[in-house]
Formats: structure tokens, C-alpha cells, sequence
């Protein structure tokens, strides 16, 4: 298929365009001859250093430079103007080190990596080089979605660098257009990105629904897939993880090769998978006392749940070894004949340390040294990244953390971004107000560590000042036919973007097409019995709920052979229907039922 092609089928925005053309090329002009931001054009100042949504460039929004961010730009503004006129000169030839190096100094002056937002800026001072999709998730999605529509001479993807990519994009749209001048060729990345979304648009992207709700998941930070057994709800979840810690850069279609990733993203530590059910409260799931004991006594000690201890990892953003020389400190102190390990804060001060049975660190403080409490293994471990967490213990902790340093080779190296996912199976099983508690305010995106709206709140039992890492995502899966679940209220909801996940026979037709050794008429087989289960389910449903929600999902119909479809009919189809109408989801009678179903074969 030929760009052009597909170019011919979209209608240009005209008045995003208008607004490129009048900003771009003055933009252009200040960064050459402005040297103090004081002196720029107020007007263009504020559309590309303090505008959040609505820029002619690229809308951000909660991805934009914060009101502090913004401040500490200005102050450093001498760092900054001297790039930007090198760049804005050169309208040739890109220039990846003066693009890296004005990246690298502007991430010195923001609390984290606003890639977006800096390769907005570079893309605008570029128009002739860089295309305007600022998004490295999404300007990968666009190279995907060439491919996959079959674009002749679609240019290789340079890995995770943005600004090669961007470069080899708009070079392409360029050559593909020939006879179009170069800003009304501009708008046409992003918006063949949109067109090219759209299933009925671009064949054989059985995905791209999935690659849409990790963009959701992106942008709200927590999502809810929810539909009836066997919609591919626990199935999706380890392909947007995926997308969420990897980009979209993985190959969704080689389920054998995608779980492999999965797998290795949980052994990292990347993704965590929970269930949620009645009797799970806050102190499991994030902070609470738990017992042990200490030379035959009961001692209680603060422990994270889930929850904490995923976003204590997420928050620490630097390489380290700290796992390898935690567990050579306890084995030393668990072969130690002596009471404690003496060690000196900062200060020179004496402390002491010792194993206790949970792996964690006892704490011998005052004169004589005695047992005052614990250093646990996370609060060392959220000490590498973060000093005010735990400002009552730093003195310790950090001495332990020097003490690691200088007779374990304890690490710190350079800042390492990375993405986390909390995998929530059966949310709505649990009392998700009670659960998260006060925390519940802190999921929103704009609320999250370092956004523009950031909150923190006191644990209770800590009393430590805790916020919600940016970088952490919330998958959870409901099942929309289970009456006996725990009520998830509106407070809830508005944090959490719902998606549906239906039943579509178009799924059992791909199944059965990919098998690589099909037989012969089970698909016809399996195409017929879901038509009969959902004629039984459309013609009988309760009018409390959508058939959507409750039409039988598609993987019951999935099997190798004639044999395992008629065991799932037996023994997962028809025990499901039944159940269905003892909650009162089907209206038909048992007796009545069990006619149909007997009736039914494969």
C-alpha cells in the first residue's frame, strides 16, 4: 500500500495547521536572537514553555512541566538559550548532541524525565526534520501501524532513540509527498497514527484495541477490565503490562514469547499480580502490624503490604546491587556470635544491628546500646533514592547503607526509569474503599509524586509521609455476571477508567485459523454452538443487565479437538448457564434449561 494512499483519506485538522504555521516559525525567530527569556515575545513564550493543553505543537497537559519545573527553567535560563539557538540555526541537518544535551540539562531542573515536553520543544525549533508526535510511545505505535497496514517503505525503528525515529518519520512523509510543501505535510504523522487506530481501517491489527487501552492506562494510571468469564480479561492483562514496562514494542501475536517477557517482568519485580477477596483490608495490602517472634517473645513489627512495597520499588529510579549485599550482611549476621554489628551514623554516632527472624534488622540504639525497634529491609531499600521517607530513622538507616558500601560494594549508579504494574485479579471481590483507605485520593494522575496536584498523606501506623510513584500502574479485572460482589461506590470509579471486554466469535475464528494443525470442521462446530448459547442467553437474559456483560466469552469455545470441545460444553459451558440462572442472570427455569442444553451437541 502506498502512503499517499491512505493521506487521500484524511482531512487535514485545518486549524491545528493554522496555529502551527503562525507559532512555529516565530518561535523559531526568538530562540535565535532572544538571549533572557524576559525579553522573548510574551505571546510565544507562553505557548511553548507554560502552555499545558492546546499547544500548537502538541497538547501535554498533566505531562507538561509543573509550575516549580517551569521556575527552575527560568532561573537557569542561561544553560538552556544558547542550545536553543544552535538548533533553531540549523535547519538542515539534525544534530543528536546538541538535541541530547539540551535534554540532559533540562532533566537536571524537572523531579523526573519530562521527555515528552523536551522533545516538544526540539521538534518545534526542527519543523523541517522532526516530526510532531513528541510521544516515544506513540511514535512508535505509528511505525507499528504502518506495518502492519502494509505501507511500502516503511523506515526500520532506531530502537528506544526518539529523535532518530522522529528524523527517519517525517523524511519519509517527505519522499511518500512529493508534491506537497512541507507544512501541510506536518499534520499528517499524528493524524495517520489516528486513522491508521481504527480496526475497520487497518486489516489483521486484531491489538491495536489493546494498544488503545494501554494508552488509556498511561494516561489514567489505573484502569478496570470487566466482562463475563472468559472475555480475555486475565489473558489481556499480561499483554498491557507488557506494553505498559516494555513500550509497544513486543510482538502481542507469539503469546508463547509474550509470556515469556511477562514472566521475566514479574521476576524483576516490574509486575505484580494480586486477587483480591472478602477478607483482604488495609493491613495487608498497605501497611500493618505483624507478629513474630524474638528469642521466644511476640513482637509485632510495621510491615508494607503490596501495595507499599511496590511503590517504595517504583520510587527508587537508580541501578543498584542493593538485594546481593543485603543478603551477605544477613548471612554474616546470622552466623555472628556477638549480640550486635556496631555501626556509626553519619554523626559518629554508635548503633547497633542485629538479625531478627523476619530477615529484617534489629536497631540497639542509646547508652548502654539496647533493642529500640527494627530497620526493615524496606525502609534501607527506599533509603537508597529518597531521604525524607523515613526522617526518624535516617541517621540509622544511612549508616547502615554506608556500612554496605564500604564492606559489601553497595552501588548507586545513574537514574534508571522504569515503569511498574499492579495487577489486581477479581478486584471488586475486595472492599476496595477499605482496602486502599486514605490512598484512594492519591491513585489519580494528577494527584501522583511530582505532578502538579501532588498530595501526600500520613500512614497510620508509619506515620510516614507517603505519595503514589508516577511511574506505577493498576490493572485490575472484574467479572460483570458475579452479584456477589463487594460494591464499588462512585469515588472508586472516578479513578479507575473502565473498559469492556466482550465476547466476539471473531476471536474463535482466529483461534482456530492459527492452529497449526487444524481439524477439519471444528470450526464450523464451535462457530455453531456459540450461536446457540447466545440465542439461549439473548432470549432469556434478565433485563438487570446488558447482554454484553453476560453472553458466554469466547475462549469456551476454544479447542484443539472435537473431544475437548464437547468437555467444555459438559463441564465449563452448561454448569455456567445454570449458574447463571440460580443468580438470576437467565430467567429461564432449570428444568427448561437443561433441555436445551441436553440438545446440544458438538
Amino acid at each position: 500500500m502506498k502512503l499517499k494512499t491512505i493521506i487521500e483519506k484524511i482531512d487535514v485538522w485545518d486549524d491545528w495547521l493554522s496555529a502551527y504555521k503562525s507559532f512555529v516559525p516565530k518561535f523559531i525567530v526568538e530562540a535565535k536572537t532572544k538571549t533572557d527569556w524576559k525579553d522573548w515575545d510574551p505571546k510565544i513564550f507562553h505557548e511553548f514553555f507554560e502552555k499545558s493543553a492546546g499547544q500548537c505543537v502538541s497538547s501535554l497537559k498533566q505531562g507538561y512541566f509543573t509550575g516549580e519545573e517551569k521556575n527552575k527553567l527560568k532561573d537557569n535560563w542561561s544553560s538552556i538559550s544558547g542550545l536553543l539557538k544552535k538548533i533553531a540555526e540549523n535547519q538542515t541537518e539534525p544534530n543528536w548532541d546538541n538535541y541530547a544535551e539540551l535534554k540532559r540539562i533540562i532533566r537536571r531542573y524537572t523531579s523526573q524525565d519530562r521527555k515528552a515536553s523536551t522533545n516538544r520543544l526540539i521538534a518545534a525549533l526542527q519543523p523541517e526534520l522532526l516530526c510532531t508526535i513528541v510521544n516515544e510511545h506513540n511514535l512508535y505505535e505509528l511505525f507499528r501501524y504502518l506495518k502492519k497496514a502494509e505501507v511500502d517503505d516503511v523506515p526500520q525503528n532506531n530502537g528506544g532513540n526518539w529523535f532518530k525515529n522522529s528524523y527517519a518519520l517525517l523524511q519519509f512523509f517527505k519522499a511518500q509527498l512529493p508534491e506537497y510543501k512541507h507544512l501541510d505535510i506536518i499534520t499528517y504523522p499524528w493524524q495517520t497514527r489516528e486513522y491508521l487506530m481504527e480496526p475497520a481501517n487497518n486489516q489483521g491489527t486484531l491489538n491495536l484495541y489493546n494498544m488503545k487501552i494501554a494508552d488509556l492506562l498511561l494516561k489514567k494510571k489505573q484502569i478496570i477490565l470487566q466482562g463475563a468469564p472468559g472475555t480475555g480479561k486475565t489473558y489481556t492483562t499480561a499483554e498491557l503490562a507488557l506494553r505498559i514496562i516494555n513500550g509497544n514494542n513486543i510482538d502481542s501475536n507469539n503469546r508463547e514469547e509474550l509470556m515469556e517477557a511477562y514472566q521475566k517482568g514479574v521476576k524483576e519485580g516490574q509486575i505484580v499480580f494480586t486477587t483480591f477477596h472478602q477478607s483482604l483490608d488495609y493491613e495487608e495490602f498497605i501497611e500493618g502490624f505483624k507478629p513474630g517472634t524474638e528469642e521466644g517473645q511476640i513482637s509485632y513489627d510495621i510491615e508494607p503490604g503490596t501495595f507499599k512495597a511496590l511503590c517504595q520499588t517504583a520510587k527508587v529510579q537508580k541501578k543498584n546491587n542493593f538485594e546481593e549485599c543485603y543478603k551477605k550482611i544477613t548471612n554474616d549476621l546470622f552466623t555472628s556470635e556477638k549480640e550486635y554489628l556496631k555501626l556509626k551514623t553519619l554523626t559518629g554516632k554508635t548503633f547497633g544491628v542485629s538479625l531478627n527472624q523476619r530477615g529484617n534488622l534489629n536497631l540497639f540504639t542509646g547508652s548502654p546500646l539496647k533493642k529500640q525497634g527494627s530497620l526493615t529491609k524496606e525502609i534501607l531499600y527506599s533509603g537508597l533514592n529518597d531521604k525524607s521517607q523515613y526522617e526518624y530513622w535516617f541517621s540509622y538507616y544511612k549508616g547502615v547503607v554506608e556500612y554496605l558500601k564500604s564492606n559489601y560494594g553497595l552501588y548507586i549508579g545513574e537514574e534508571e526509569k522504569k515503569n511498574y504494574v499492579l495487577i489486581i485479579d477479581e478486584i471488586n471481590r475486595g472492599n476496595i474503599s477499605k482496602i486502599f483507605g486514605e490512598l484512594i485520593t492519591l491513585l489519580e494522575a494528577d494527584k501522583r509524586m511530582g505532578q502538579v496536584n501532588e498530595i501526600k498523606c500520613k500512614l497510620p501506623y508509619s506515620n510516614e509521609e507517603f505519595s503514589v510513584p508516577d511511574n506505577l500502574f493498576i490493572i485490575g479485572t472484574m467479572n460483570t455476571t458475579d452479584r456477589s460482589l463487594g460494591h464499588i461506590d462512585y469515588a472508586v470509579r472516578r479513578r479507575f477508567g473502565f473498559v469492556t471486554l466482550e465476547s466476539d466469535i471473531k476471536y474463535i475464528k482466529e483461534y482456530y485459523n492459527n492452529l497449526t494443525s487444524p481439524v477439519e470442521g471444528l470450526l464450523n462446530k464451535a462457530e455453531m454452538l456459540y450461536h446457540e448459547i447466545e440465542k439461549i442467553v439473548k432470549d432469556n437474559s434478565s433485563p438487570e443487565f446488558l447482554y454484553k456483560d453476560i453472553m458466554v466469552g469466547h475462549s469456551y469455545f476454544m479447542a484443539a479437538s472435537p473431544d475437548e470441545l464437547e468437555l467444555k460444553l459438559e463441564y465449563e459451558i452448561k454448569p455456567l448457564l445454570v449458574e447463571y440462572i440460580k443468580d438470576g442472570i437467565l430467567t429461564i427455569r432449570i428444568d427448561d434449561i437443561n433441555d436445551l442444553l441436553n440438545n446440544l451437541e458438538c
